[in-house]
């Protein structure tokens, strides 16, 4: 049993055994105090028998690796097109549970809902870490190259296909009107993913520390929520408003991918707006609980193996809480956003950089100390730049002209961006640095306590 499997199985009693001990204090002593750890420890005991549930639900999946195979399968997502190859994920027809990642050359391209036939050799994904990232995707196995025959197109209509094939026309729309980097940024930062970056410009992104722009997170799903409610409520009431809002933001998630980021962010615009309709008060931390709840239900290997997940929800933490205790410590008021915000974007990447960066550190071993400066500058753009987008591909509907005009200001805000981002890659400050899981312990510790203590003075001054 690999460290995974034992920490998951003594987590389990220890679980067990706290849950006993809590109840013992809050039925016998009648301690209330400790109650809440008695619920929570039943919910770790609760959730660690449901990820051995799950995980031996995926093992069970029967795959003969190494050996030469034919079956029938269906591809169900669409095809990730990388510069020399495709990847497309197949569910074999004879077994539901069973997904197989399919390496492809990049021509002939396939098709979301395509049933194709396929001989090669399963082949079991490797290393551990690359294995367990596939194991959330609940894929169980890897061909490289093999033989395809196309058994039959899509035929029935699929609400999933149809918004992929809006996302491929969004996409071409963009490549018609803009050069080829610029198109495919554009198409990053508005439908997400980096489908289309050469791996030189994928590289910059990560050196600058802005490939977050292009993930879909938080900030650009208010954005869209907001544009979207903004929208409908010139045409129709505030309750047909609010649910066409929903609809649109559910019907954005499934064209953009459903990554985990996309999901966390959708879910929490969305109860956002459901507070706001009911007139209730919205509570940030009772909203990412939820969130966190119902994703790791659905799926909950992304707790553990999906690094997009940790990192929305820990850049989000330190947003909600980190961000308000730094703007406390230097004496800076809420309503002082500086000039074209650039103390609220400030604050805001540095609370949401300090809240990923041992995650960065364990996935990337590295870290940028000029992403602060990067997305100071960026951030206040990417609102207009996704404006400026949605608005080329509604007005190309009906004007190719009119859609013409405006990617001239796409083309002006998407060169500023990528200037910036190659400029802080080639001359941004760099580290290589490792470190351990109880160094991750003592850090965010450290950050709880300083956040404690600024609430606390917060508090103090008040009553003074």
């Amino acid at each position: 049993m690999g460290s995974l499997g034992v920490g998951v199985v003594l987590g389990f009693w220890s679980a067990l055994f706290i849950s006993a001990l809590f109840f013992i204090l809050k039925n016998i002593l009648k301690d209330k105090r400790k109650a809440w750890i008695a619920y929570l420890s039943i919910f770790i005991f609760v959730g660690v028998f449901y990820y051995q549930f799950d995980d031996a639900r995926l093992k069970s999946v029967y795959v003969q690796f190494e050996k030469q195979t034919t079956f029938l399968g269906k591809i169900i997502s669409d095809p990730n097109i990388k510069e020399d190859l495709q990847e497309i994920t197949v569910q074999d027809e004879t077994l539901k549970n069973k997904h197989i990642l399919v390496r492809v050359a990049l021509y002939p391209r396939y098709l979301y809902g395509e049933k194709l036939k396929i001989s090669g050799k399963i082949r079991e994904p490797f290393p551990e870490g690359y294995a367990n990232y596939l194991a959330k995707e609940r894929i169980v196995g890897v061909m490289s190259f093999p033989e395809i025959e196309v058994v039959s197109k899509p035929q029935d209509f699929s609400l999933k296909g149809f918004l992929i094939d809006i996302k491929h026309s969004v996409s071409e729309t963009f490549s018609e009107l803009l050069p080829k980097k610029e198109a495919a940024f554009l198409t990053g930062i508005t439908l997400g993913g980096t489908s289309g970056f050469s791996l030189e410009f994928k590289e910059a992104m990560k050196k600058s520390g802005t490939t977050h722009l292009v993930a879909l997170s938080g900030y650009n799903i208010t954005i869209i929520v907001w544009v979207i409610f903004g929208f409908f409520s010139y045409f129709l009431s505030r309750r047909l408003s609010f649910i066409f809002t929903i609809i649109s933001i559910i019907l954005f998630v499934g064209m953009a991918g459903a990554e985990a980021s996309v999901v966390r962010a959708a879910i929490m615009g969305i109860l956002v707006l459901i507070a706001r309709e009911a007139g209730r008060m919205y509570s940030f931390r009772n909203a990412i609980v939820f969130t966190g709840l119902c994703m790791t239900i659905l799926n909950p290997k992304i707790l553990v193996f999906d690094v997009g997940f940790q990192l929305s929800f820990l850049a989000f933490l330190g947003i909600l809480y980190l961000r308000p205790a730094l703007i406390k410590l230097f004496h800076i008021k809420e309503t002082d956003v500086g000039f074209l915000s650039w103390k609220d974007n400030l604050f805001t990447t540095i609370s949401a950089q300090l809240g990923v960066l041992p995650i960065l550190i364990s996935s990337f071993g590295e870290i940028s100390l000029s992403s602060i400066i990067s997305n100071t500058i960026i951030l206040p753009i990417v609102p207009v730049a996704m404006g400026v987008g949605a608005m080329i591909a509604l007005i190309s509907l009906g004007s190719f002209y009119g859609a013409l005009i405006l990617s001239w200001v796409a083309l002006v805000l998407l060169k500023f961006k990528i200037m910036v981002i190659e400029f802080f890659a080639l001359h941004g400050l760099f580290f290589q640095i490792e470190i351990s899981l109880f160094s991750a312990v003592v850090y965010y510790g450290i950050f709880i306590i300083f956040i404690y203590v600024m609430q606390r003075k917060k508090s103090i001054s008040h009553y003074a």
